[in-house]
């Protein structure tokens, strides 16, 4: 008895799911691995949208803000303050608890003839930086700050050739003191130079003149805090986060879809083979 055979081709590769039958040939395994150049590409596509997207959803690195405070802007009998700084003077008494009053701009050149300011006319004025003892806590100009800032940075000026100089103290967050230093004018007389504060999450600064009769005056204050704005919603990253889902959303269609169809080709396969004692 002689049978019908039949074979199972691929009509087109590129056309998934369309299939030819021919007569008389015997029955052969066909070929149902998913085209993989086509998977690949759509991996790597798939891939990259995703990183796009994370890419867009990151915010940037916050950068910094340069702030100053400048008491010319001031004017005469004006508390020294903004929405980031504070500023004040303390005798360093009681020792627990010091009392510090607010601090006002001066005019050096009222009272010292011939006297410039280093920036304009007005200053924060020319006090004693008194170190903590047993009667006194640190003593000398305040500056508060509303939030931890970085890079402090003020301008001085010594009053007379042979003496003056400004030491300084930082403070964290508690209270704690961070680090303390001085420096002093090579140029003598009448040259500003700077007071440079190179430290991170300082929330308290106090600064003075290192004699004890005040020889150095200060003024310009420069800190840096850091810039985080509001993230706003990026119509890009939710275009490309709906692109991500609805391709993600095919590929798995497709593949529920690949696995049915090898499913009926295996039936079909079965029901081809010749069954035992078939001539």
């Amino acid at each position: 008895m002689q049978r019908d055979e039949l074979i199972f081709t691929p009509f087109n590769q590129r056309k998934k799911g369309i299939y030819k039958f021919e007569g008389n040939v015997a029955c052969n395994r066909g070929d149902l691995k998913m085209n993989d150049r086509r998977s690949l590409t759509t991996k790597i596509g798939l891939g990259k949208t995703l990183i796009i997207v994370i890419s867009a959803l990151i915010p940037a690195l916050a950068n910094a803000l340069i702030i100053t405070l400048e008491p010319d802007d001031y004017g005469l009998g004006v508390p020294l303050q903004n929405e980031y700084v504070s500023v004040g003077e303390t005798g360093g008494s009681p020792y627990d608890s010091p009392v510090i009053r607010p601090l006002t701009a001066k005019n050096p050149g009222q009272v010292r003839e011939g006297y410039e300011a280093p920036t304009g006319e007005l200053t924060f004025g020319n006090y004693p930086f008194v170190r903590p003892s047993i009667a006194y806590n640190w003593a000398g100009i305040v500056f508060d700050f509303n939030q931890a800032v970085s890079q402090v940075t003020l301008l001085a000026k010594n009053l007379e050739a042979m003496h003056g100089g400004a030491s300084w103290v930082a403070f964290d967050y508690h209270g704690n003191v961070i680090q303390s230093g001085n420096v002093r004018s090579s140029d003598g007389r009448y040259v500003p130079y700077e007071v440079k504060i190179p430290l991170e999450n300082v929330w308290r600064v106090i600064v003075g003149g290192e004699d004890s009769i005040p020889l150095t005056d200060f003024d310009y204050l420069t800190f840096e805090v850091p810039d985080v704005p509001v993230p706003e919603p990026n119509p890009l990253a939710i275009l490309l986060t709906s692109l991500t889902f609805l391709l993600l959303g095919r590929k798995v269609r497709r593949a529920h879809h690949n696995a049915r169809r090898g499913s009926s080709f295996d039936r079909f396969k079965r029901q081809c083979q010749p069954k035992a004692g078939e001539v």
